[in-house]
């Protein structure tokens, strides 16, 4: 389960920083 979780919260957590930087860039 940690092998399917990993890439899934990595995916998660790749995507929450492009929405911070979006929002800092407006």
């Amino acid at each position: 389960m940690i092998q399917l979780m990993c890439p899934h919260f990595f995916g998660s957590f790749v995507v929450l920083c492009l929405l911070c930087y979006m929002l800092h860039e407006l």
